[in-house]
């Protein structure tokens, strides 16, 4: 592949939606030194100087590294220019899953012979037992995130060869290590100490401060004890160490002062209720039932008085003048 291309495939990738650069802890990609890399916060050549003079772990020539964690790469393709004979690039986080399937590709085009390969997932007992051992295991972000810690550290170190070397950065908190999953893990340096003690039978070769406050990174070897099947590690442990700081108590509540010469109004008791379940129970003597209320008289309409009529007055009225006329006699039948 002609130099131009990779410089074309790299400026490609910069615009890219699959590569983010933002994450502080995310090493520069170095596709071709001085020539075509990627950005990042980070610069992994000087992170591997620091590993080697500070804690005495140095990438030869030829060594099989398991990059856990591998972000956009660029700890892969530092150890392809140390001179490495082959990279597995361990991410399980989803947010990489595109910028590192593709600038792997492109590692491997680089570099003429497939070496650099990708695994999607944290390594657990037996996942990786396929690819064989690691003269190198590189864990340098991402450990925080882990689920199952204990369990991806345990496979870790069954996966290095009897003279194998591993360097884990590892962000301290408060934490106790779990029995199974968890949602983020910041231990003390106790309790990770004790952790790296019962897999290997010794404590870590050596530490120094990491990238950011409250990280350190650990150099560990490995011991014929992680090839057994290791025990659930630190199950005394409590979840958090003994010389954690206790929570301070809660102040108590005073009580509000009682005022005497008040009456007390003490409630009754709550009539006990009788359940009566089953048919074989004798039946219930019911209540004879009330008579019906008596209907209510009907209402009576206001009687309307009538006012009586007046005594009417008498009229008198005037007599007749009697006639002074004489009566005729007229003659009866027979006369003449």
């Amino acid at each position: 592949m002609k130099l131009s291309e990779i410089q074309n495939e790299v400026e490609a990738l910069k615009t890219s939606s699959a590569f983010r650069s933002g994450d502080s802890l995310t090493f520069a990609v170095r596709v071709v030194e001085l020539e075509a890399e990627l950005p990042g916060p980070c610069d992994p050549e000087k992170y591997l100087d620091l590993v080697r003079r500070k804690l005495g772990v140095s990438l030869e020539k030829g060594d099989r590294v398991l990059v856990v964690g591998a972000g956009n790469g660029g700890m892969c393709a530092e150890a392809l220019l140390a001179g490495a004979s082959e990279v597995l690039a361990c991410e399980p986080r989803y947010r990489y899953f595109d910028a590192i399937e593709k600038i792997n590709r492109l590692l491997d085009e680089v570099h003429v012979e497939p070496t650099c390969r990708t695994f999607r997932g944290w390594p657990t007992t037996g996942s990786l037992d396929s690819l064989g051992r690691f003269d190198l295991v590189l864990w340098t972000e991402g450990l925080d995130e882990c689920q199952n810690p204990a369990q991806a550290v345990t496979a870790i170190l069954q996966l290095l060869k009897a003279d194998g070397r591993a360097v884990i950065e590892v962000a301290h908190g408060a934490h106790g290590i779990p029995d199974g999953k968890i949602n983020s893990f910041f231990p003390s340096e106790g309790a990770w100490i004790g952790l790296i003690e019962d897999l290997t039978g010794r404590g870590p070769s050596g530490s120094h401060p990491g990238r950011a406050e409250n990280r350190v990174i650990y150099a560990l070897g490995r011991n014929a004890k992680v090839g057994e099947v290791a025990p659930t590690p630190k199950d005394a442990l409590p979840p958090f160490p003994k010389d954690a700081p206790k929570p301070a108590p809660k102040p108590e509540t005073p009580e509000e002062p009682r005022v005497e010469g008040l009456p007390t109004f003490p409630r009754d008791s709550a009539p006990a209720t009788v359940h009566r379940v089953g048919s074989n129970l004798p039946p219930i003597e019911e209540a004879p039932a009330a008579p019906p209320p008596a209907p209510e008289p009907e209402e009576v309409a206001e009687a309307v008085s009538v006012p009586e009529p007046e005594e009417s007055i008498p009229v008198s009225l005037p007599e007749e003048a009697k006639s002074d006329s004489v009566p005729l006699d007229l003659p009866k039948d027979g006369d003449e």
